[in-house]
């Protein structure tokens, strides 16, 4: 249902515009009562978790980085450190304490798995989990809470991630901290650097990682000034992003992450465009603002000159 009042049913044939936009534009252009989606063959996975006794988190980085460089299409993962603060209110299992994880999900054989990890497996490891599972299971592999729970965060998608630029914002992040901050790297490329047919609008597929920032907030946590430091820490690690990514962006934070810089440049147009034929009256009040040219938002350094110069 769009703004204007329509029931609309939307592919290829009978709307590809729409189709296009409605595939990536979030909430800016109306809402989804139905979905119809291909199913995949999937019966089992590999999949698990491989948690890193170690503080140094610059070298647990580049094993990480080293290891992506080479692993097939049909593995999945991220990295995770997360810095908690001395509270009483944490776990003693994880209060005051700094934590690495590495998350796996793989289509690939067991052996040619295990062969794959054999690099990460040589590091100090306190547990080791990475097992068959069934696919309905993938959940329990993350263990994310199924209450709600406040998070506020930010997330840059890039070509390239150095381990050594990785070095200073880590070291920040290991400072006295008063609520847990989580800092992800995520390792793209697959499904995602492939162009879908039909097109969709969503942004960012060349990169090949995508680096994010998450606080969890207390009822006094000032979110502005949290959007501040996770813009600080991100632009300090010295990578040229692609942009953001619109699925991460958590929280009060629309004036440093501008839902603008989650779209290719030459697409922001065609999705205001869109947006304007079917919400005449502007009725949507999409959480992150309308989808917009760009123009008036701060861009990430360089990127605006990039774009000038082609």
């Amino acid at each position: 249902m769009t703004p204007d009042g329509r029931q609309r049913t939307l592919d290829a044939e009978s709307d590809p515009e729409l189709f296009w936009a409605a595939r990536g534009a979030a909430s800016s252009l109306g809402v989804v009562t139905r979905l119809r989606f291909r199913l995949f063959p999937i019966t089992k996975v590999r999949a698990g978790a491989l948690t890193l006794d170690v503080d140094d988190w610059a070298d647990v980085v580049g094993r990480y980085l080293d290891w992506t460089a080479g692993i097939s299409d049909t593995t999945s993962s991220f990295l995770s450190l997360k810095n908690f603060p001395d509270s009483p209110d944490l776990p003693e299992a994880v209060r005051g304490k700094r934590t690495a994880t590495i998350y796996v999900t793989s289509l690939d054989s067991t052996e040619a798995l295990a062969t794959s990890l054999e690099p990460l497996r040589r590091l100090p490891l306190a547990a080791d989990n990475v097992t068959d599972i069934a696919a309905a299971d993938l959940a329990t592999v993350f263990n994310e809470p199924t209450w709600p729970h406040a998070f506020q965060g930010d997330a840059i998608a890039a070509m390239g991630v150095s381990a050594s630029t990785l070095s200073g914002p880590l070291s920040h992040l290991s400072d006295d901290v008063a609520v847990p901050t989580f800092l992800f790297v995520h390792h793209l490329g697959g499904g995602m650097s492939a162009a879908p047919d039909p097109a969709n609008a969503i942004g960012n597929r060349a990169a090949r990682y995508m680096v994010r920032i998450v606080t969890s907030p207390t009822p006094t946590t000032d979110p502005v000034a949290t959007a501040a430091e996770h813009d600080r820490t991100l632009r300090s690690l010295s990578i040229e992003p692609t942009g953001r990514v619109s699925n991460f962006l958590f929280g009060d934070n629309v004036p440093t992450a501008p839902l603008a810089d989650c779209y290719d440049p030459a697409d922001l147009p065609r999705l205001a465009s869109l947006v304007t034929r079917v919400d005449l009256d502007n009725i949507l009040r999409p959480a992150r603002g309308p989808i917009s040219t760009g123009r008036d938002h701060r861009r990430w350094p360089g990127r605006s000159e990039e774009r000038r110069r082609k």
